[in-house]
């Protein structure tokens, strides 16, 4: 007979879970293991802003900022770099002797560069082309040395420029592009002027008040010579040397006031002034008037110059400038000029 198994009755013990403790927020069940994922994202979160704006700034900083355009003439881009970059030497030769020069030199020089970039862009529109080697010459030019390679007198006189002016290679040179090209275009509109024209001569007594040249007048009509009231009295001393007669010139280069009172009127006996001519009080009278004469090349090269500077400010008011440069960023240049 087969033997029947012993059991004790027992029910069989259950499987035990773990408890977890859990709440519902928002009918969301949520567990305690979510807090930790939660904190680690937040964490991860935080380094993550952290690190970006670490990055911000350092961008911000070294790429950035610097290359931020702060004056557009046309084509032409002047960058935050740049502008920095030529204010260390600026500032120096502008010898600001208050904060008030500081901030006018800073815009000055902003003024500058737009005219330097007017002369760049005018000189392409004429067909002036400007090498690397035109460039390269003209920095030779103002060392006063010949172009020469690496030990040359020019390699170490450059290199010594840069360091004293705390600019960089490409930074000069593009200042050196500038120059080169207000000496072509000087060139091309010396050579185009006429080798002949319209001279007047004037005899003049040139005074430092307007009571000195009044007095001088009074003189002249008591029936003075006028040369040989110049002769005594005249502060010209180029003029003076010669009784008062001035040298023949062409009419435009006269002062504007001069100008004005001349036009349309002929050589005689008749007294101009007192007139206020820059610092200085004239009277005057027409000598000569002479058409189809010889203009000497300084004539030419002021009369070129005259030209030039009337088709730089047309220039400016058809071009499209844009000045863009803020208070945060004169505040970086100035913290990093002359770095």
């Amino acid at each position: 007979m087969a033997r029947r198994e012993r059991t004790t009755g027992l029910p069989a013990p259950r499987r035990r879970t773990k408890h977890v403790a859990s709440r519902r927020i928002a009918g969301i069940t949520w567990h305690d293991s979510y807090n930790r994922w939660a904190i680690l994202a937040a964490a991860a979160a935080v380094l993550f802003v952290v690190v970006g704006f670490i990055a911000y700034r350092w961008y911000d900083s070294t790429i950035g900022t610097p290359n931020r355009v702060v004056l557009s003439v046309g084509n032409e881009k002047v960058k935050l770099n740049y502008y920095t970059d030529r204010l260390y030497q600026f500032t120096i030769n502008a010898n600001p002797q208050n904060a008030s020069d500081v901030q006018l030199a800073q815009q000055q020089l902003l003024t500058q560069l737009q005219t330097e970039a007017l002369t760049i862009e005018l000189a392409e529109k004429k067909g002036i082309t400007i090498s690397d080697e035109d460039i390269t010459k003209e920095i030779a030019t103002e060392l006063g040395v010949p172009v020469g390679g690496a030990g040359s007198s020019f390699d170490t006189l450059y290199r010594q420029k840069l360091k004293d002016t705390k600019m960089s290679d490409s930074s000069y040179r593009r200042m050196a592009e500038a120059t080169v090209a207000n000496t072509k275009l000087l060139d091309a509109y010396t050579k185009a002027e006429p080798d002949t024209g319209e001279l007047i001569t004037l005899s003049a007594v040139v005074s430092s008040t307007k009571d000195d040249s009044s007095k001088a007048l009074a003189e002249v009509s008591g029936g003075q010579d006028l040369n040989a009231v110049a002769q005594k009295e005249s502060t010209d001393l180029t003029s003076k040397q010669n009784n008062g007669i001035m040298a023949a010139t062409p009419p435009a280069l006269f002062p504007t006031v001069v100008q004005t009172a001349i036009k349309d009127q002929k050589p005689g006996a008749k007294i101009f002034g007192p007139l206020q001519v820059d610092n200085d009080w004239w009277i005057f009278r027409i000598d000569r008037d002479d058409q189809g004469s010889t203009i000497s090349a300084d004539q030419k090269k002021q009369l070129a110059q005259q030209k030039l500077t009337a088709d730089l400010t047309a220039a400016a008011g058809t071009t499209k400038i844009s000045r863009n440069l803020t208070a945060s960023d004169i505040t970086w240049a100035n913290s990093h000029a002359g770095d």
